[in-house]
């Protein structure tokens, strides 16, 4: 897959060579002292992860710093809220719909009508306002992310779905919700840990594996106890970077990254994914592999019909996922009864 990958910069013409890439993921490994000979022998993923890891190093202290400030401000909000036991096994072999915000949800959405009110339908954040627009209203929203910016995504929203939200999101975010809120903690951060302590609720818990996709498959498997999980909009790349959510909404949010990636998607055609959608890819992939080997036996459904997700280093499907398309996954859920 990534054997003629080019790292693009959105303000020039040339693209990195491997050669400059390996050394700009170099430059920033040493800004963590973990030494020059980090890159060297290594192939592309393992230099990914490492960067990956990195940025989390570099990014976590100011990440938990307004997680604690957030959670102070929610404080009354989460001594008179309610978490996740309601949900515990109620959805128990019962198929479960993932809608995340790539570009491809557009080839399929409308699909999803047929499963309104059979089977339930969970949403990420970013995925609410083009559902809305197609006339769907999710039973379950996901919002992970704590800065204040994020309250656009819910602004002037009409939604009738339950949102679930990590107990350290910013404060304007909840009050944009219109409707009922279930709070959840995540794990990882002993500040955190303590407050969740005073505050005396036990909400539950999601590993988010660090974006809200993970922690909505988290959910889906490890307390509604869905099967199979059907992913739709799971594309973690883009074609067009004015176009990097499905829909008209939310573009202003997209990251901005200096550096793109060229890959290719199942259908070998190339397309964009940055740093960020990079890691969210490999993180879900590996939540996949993790739970597997623990000895689930979730089935999982690729019903993206595009994007990276389930794609090796060889362009390869992982054989842990199957890859279909929407309509053939909702038929013979019907001919099966």
């Amino acid at each position: 897959m990534y054997d003629e990958l080019k790292l693009v910069s959105t303000d020039a013409e040339e693209p990195l060579t491997l050669d400059e890439f390996a050394a700009l993921l170099d430059h920033v490994a040493s800004r963590q002292a973990r030494g020059e000979e980090v890159f060297q022998e290594v192939s592309f993923t393992e230099a990914m992860d490492a960067l990956f890891r990195t940025q989390a190093v570099f990014s976590r202290g100011k990440l938990e710093h307004l997680n604690v400030l957030n959670y102070h401000a929610n404080r009354d909000r989460l001594q008179a809220g309610r978490g996740l036991h309601e949900f515990a096994d109620k959805y128990v072999g019962i198929p479960g719909i993932l809608v995340a915000a790539g570009p491809s949800l557009l080839k399929n959405i409308d699909q999803l009508h047929r499963v309104k009110g059979r089977y339930p339908i969970l949403a990420v954040d970013a995925a609410l306002r083009v559902l809305l627009d197609h006339g769907l209203d999710p039973d379950l929203v996901f919002v992970i992310d704590t800065k204040a910016s994020h309250a656009t995504l819910f602004h002037g929203v009409r939604s009738h779905a339950t949102l679930l939200a990590c107990a350290a999101v910013h404060p304007e975010t909840l009050a944009a919700w219109p409707g009922e809120i279930r709070y959840f903690n995540t794990w990882g951060d002993d500040d955190l840990h303590r407050l969740q302590l005073e505050v005396g609720q036990d909400f539950g818990s999601l590993s988010c594996g660090g974006n809200v996709s993970t922690a909505m498959a988290y959910f889906a498997t490890a307390w509604l106890r869905c099967q199979p999980i059907i992913l739709v909009g799971h594309d973690f790349s883009y074609i067009d970077f004015e176009q990097y959510y499905a829909g008209e909404h939310h573009q202003e949010n997209r990251p901005h990254e200096k550096r793109r990636l060229t890959v290719y998607d199942h259908a070998g055609d190339p397309c964009l994914t940055d740093l960020s959608l990079f890691s969210y890819k490999e993180w879900t992939e590996r939540f996949i592999r993790e739970s597997t080997a623990k000895g689930a036996m979730t089935r999982w459904i690729n019903a993206t019909e595009g994007g990276i997700l389930g794609l090796n280093e060889d362009h390869e499907p992982i054989p842990l996922i199957e890859y279909r398309s929407l309509k053939d996954v909702l038929d013979h859920l019907e001919n099966s009864g």
